[in-house]
């Protein structure tokens, strides 16, 4: 996984993870508000989710919870198309501990406050 991003439904984003330290100049937040777009899009216009996305390096994963108040939508990636499968398990493994950890924030309106989420960088171990 090079990428981790949870986001809620709104488009906020509650964390983020980068196997690489990322350049100054990035910003998360307004890459979350992307793929909450697209999503949106899709859903709109389709009817149907993202579950997935191909670009020519890298592979990016959708997986939602909607059993909160707050729905949240987690994104990884991966340039390596070989640990797909493997990645998809890893993000179920990460939504388990996450909604864990912060479900009574989730089921609650979002008051904005991001700052309580990034104590989940403890929980993200890919030794």
């Amino acid at each position: 996984m090079d990428d981790l991003f949870i986001i809620n439904e709104g488009g906020q984003l509650l964390y983020s993870w980068h196997l690489k330290k990322q350049d100054e100049n990035s910003d998360d937040d307004l890459i979350s508000g992307f793929l909450t777009a697209m999503d949106s899009f899709a859903s709109i216009e389709r009817g149907e989710d993202i579950k997935s996305l191909k670009l020519k390096e890298t592979n990016i994963i959708f997986e939602k919870v909607t059993d909160y108040i707050q729905k949240i939508t987690f994104v990884a990636t991966t340039k390596n198309d070989n640990l797909i499968e493997l990645l998809h398990s890893v993000i179920h493994d990460i939504m388990e501990s996450f909604t864990e950890q912060f479900g009574e924030f989730l089921n609650k309106e979002f008051d904005g406050e991001v700052t309580k989420f990034q104590k989940f960088d403890e929980n993200i171990k890919l030794d």
